[in-house]
């Protein structure tokens, strides 16, 4: 990464940030058998303290430049912790904007099965957009995930309640070749908004075998050919989207540098993304809860150790500059993770090598086609507007 996308942690930590996530829980009452965070099982000490999340919040707002703020409440799963938490955190955000004259956006990222009422009626309340995980219909979520009959019950609830945000997808071993299956079921249960994300072999999914390049590349073909018999107007596949749309017109490198997100050959951990633990410890996001990305902690920032890490975070491998820049696939490419594949390099192989042969896939296809379907995307992507950010789709 370059030293001037970084020049402003150097002067000020955290001023660009915009969304803060919370590990609000450490536990998960599933056992997702790829699960990266690899969970731990409910318990007191496994949700956040309130004056940490107070903490947090404060040092965020007092630092940070950005005009428009997001919440991102994670986990584990964030609904282990009571109504009460989330009203108490959320009030102390909006005092906070208003104080520092911010504007606030509340969002969070559930497995879906353990809503209650008195939750759902803080969500509605305060208006928080609520993605849920979901691999596919039943028959395949229950292998993976399970829960489906409360997970899509309780969309049903969120949805009535105007709160739902959409679901994301792990690609996994179980339907990675019925990608289009799976669109199409949800298409069948009204949910129009996808993200699509293959698993990696970190956390519990150490003990899986890796993703294959002709097994990403099949999920690939599956969500096209859904999206292109939809011509891009059924339910909308983030990355899909975004490759397509690329495909016909490659973003610039300035237009990566402005909007820092995954998917870009440079993200925003650390920069326009910060993510804290139950024990206020700062990480870059979610992804890179390992100590060694640890950026510090939330009473004690040390700034030029919090400005080395996020660089050495970003350091790109010998790969980028050597190979990426003379590939031609590099206008679709997704450019990896940072965090994911410092630790699991076998399945970046294997997307690379998926991402050059989609790409390949893509020259084959008439041009005409995937310009309409880039077209319609667009245009969905103008009504979605505000929606996709960080992990909520």
């Amino acid at each position: 990464m370059s030293e001037g996308l970084l020049i402003g942690t150097r002067m000020k930590s955290l001023r660009n940030v915009y969304q803060i996530h919370f590990e609000v829980s450490r536990a998960c009452n599933l056992s997702c058998r790829y699960c990266y965070a690899d969970t731990e099982s409910p318990s007191a000490d496994s949700l956040m303290p309130l004056d940490i999340a107070f903490q947090y919040i404060h040092l965020v707002f007092e630092r940070t430049c950005a005009p428009t703020i997001e919440l991102v409440f994670h986990g584990g799963e964030p609904l282990l912790q009571s109504e009460m938490w989330f009203h108490s955190v959320i009030e102390y955000a909006k005092q906070q904007a208003s104080a520092f004259h911010k504007d606030l956006r509340l969002l969070m990222q559930s497995n879906g099965t353990i809503l209650t009422d008195k939750q759902l009626e803080v969500i509605a309340r305060h208006h928080v957009i609520v993605g849920v995980s979901l691999d596919g219909p039943p028959q395949i979520n229950e292998i993976s995930r399970g829960g489906s009959d409360l997970v899509l019950g309780n969309i049903k609830k969120l949805k009535a309640s105007r709160c739902f945000g959409g679901v994301i997808c792990v690609i996994n071993k179980h339907n990675y070749n019925r990608m289009k299956e799976v669109l199409t079921f949800l298409e069948t249960e009204g949910i129009h908004w996808l993200v699509a994300n293959p698993f990696h072999t970190v956390g519990r999914g150490k003990l899986l075998d890796s993703f294959q390049p002709d097994e990403i590349l099949s999920a690939y073909l599956g969500i096209y050919e859904y999206i292109e018999e939809s011509a891009g107007r059924g339910v909308f596949e983030a990355n899909m989207a975004a490759t397509v749309t690329r495909f016909i017109q490659p973003p610039s490198p300035q237009d990566f540098k402005d909007i820092l997100i995954c998917s870009h050959p440079f993200c925003g951990g650390g920069i326009t993304i910060v993510y804290c633990d139950i024990h206020g410890t700062l990480y870059p996001c979610g992804c890179a809860c390992n100590k060694s990305f640890s950026l510090g902690y939330i009473n004690s920032l040390d700034e030029d150790n919090l400005f080395n890490q996020v660089r050495l975070f970003h350091t790109q491998s010998p790969k980028y500059s050597e190979k990426c820049h003379s590939c031609d696939a590099a206008r679709i490419c997704t450019f990896g993770c940072p965090a994911f594949d410092f630790i699991d390099p076998i399945t970046e192989a294997s997307r690379c090598t998926a991402t050059q042969m989609f790409y390949a896939f893509l020259l084959g296809q008439r041009v005409k086609t995937i310009r309409n379907i880039a077209k319609n995307i667009r245009s969905r992507i103008n009504e979605r507007r505000g929606y996709q950010s960080g992990s909520i789709c």
